[in-house]
């Protein structure tokens, strides 16, 4: 954040500066080395990107061949928890409701019939 007041109260400890960046803002990722991580160093094999891109597939195929009917059941159940919760227009509480994520799902293909 840009600090303009010197008096500026931080939350923390007290021999902080809010106007000082903080150690993690001091190191540059770009100067971080790869080794540091060793499992960011191994390399990916051709299997393991075959096996990815199976499953991205079959999410897309799950995704798709969801019934209409299930989908409006969630849908729904969504809107229902946030009425529950009173979600909807309270400015004391913030809730949100979402579908879990099913991991990355692959990209569809249209084709011309």
């Amino acid at each position: 954040f840009v600090c303009r007041d010197t008096n500026a109260i931080a939350l923390g400890t007290e021999n902080e500066h809010p106007c000082e960046p903080t150690q993690s803002e001091n190191q540059n990722p770009w100067l971080a080395s790869s080794l540091r991580n060793p499992a960011a160093a191994l390399p990916i094999t051709f299997a393991e990107i075959v096996e990815e891109e199976l499953q991205q597939e079959a999410a897309l195929i799950r995704s798709r061949e969801k019934p209409l009917a299930l989908i409006q059941i969630e849908e729904r159940a969504i809107q229902d928890l946030l009425i529950h919760y009173q979600a909807v227009g309270n400015p004391d509480e913030f809730v949100v409701v979402e579908r879990s994520p099913q991991g990355p799902v692959a990209a569809p293909m249209w084709n011309k019939h």
